[in-house]
């Protein structure tokens, strides 16, 4: 059975090719939203997110390079200055990891990802020396 049939036979060249792409393409978007919330990929994103959020806000208090006196502490208002400008994107992130804890919650709610990895399951103790038994 060719992958054509359901296509008319008048239907030729550039249209035939228009109806595979979109018949394929409702499988690339739902392979492609299956991915995005996989649970590992959740997980990783709110670690990395919140990666992100602390790197902006160590950049507000971060120190200032000078030719003479080498780093020095941020000023009062250099502080303010980079709280105001980085406002935004700080609470962007703070957004997208408030959306992506739900969505995670969501998940473990229905049975989907589990609230834990290994580290919590076996103790790190138990697993640092790891010897062969003679």
């Amino acid at each position: 059975m060719s992958r054509y049939e359901s296509v008319p036979y008048i239907v030729v060249g550039m249209l035939v090719v228009q109806f595979v792409w979109r018949r394929n393409s409702s499988g690339a978007a739902t392979h492609t939203t299956d991915a995005r919330y996989n649970p590992v990929t959740v997980a990783n994103r709110i670690e990395t997110l919140g990666a992100e959020l602390r790197k902006l806000e160590r950049r507000i208090t971060a120190q200032c390079y000078d030719d003479t006196r080498g780093y020095i502490d941020a000023t009062a208002e250099q502080i303010q200055a980079r709280a105001t400008r980085l406002a935004p994107h700080i609470d962007e992130k703070r957004d997208q990891i408030a959306y992506w804890e739900a969505v995670r919650a969501a998940q473990v709610d229905s049975g989907k990802a589990t609230g834990y990895t290994w580290t919590d399951t076996v103790p790190y103790a138990e697993i640092q020396q790891l010897v062969r038994p003679e």
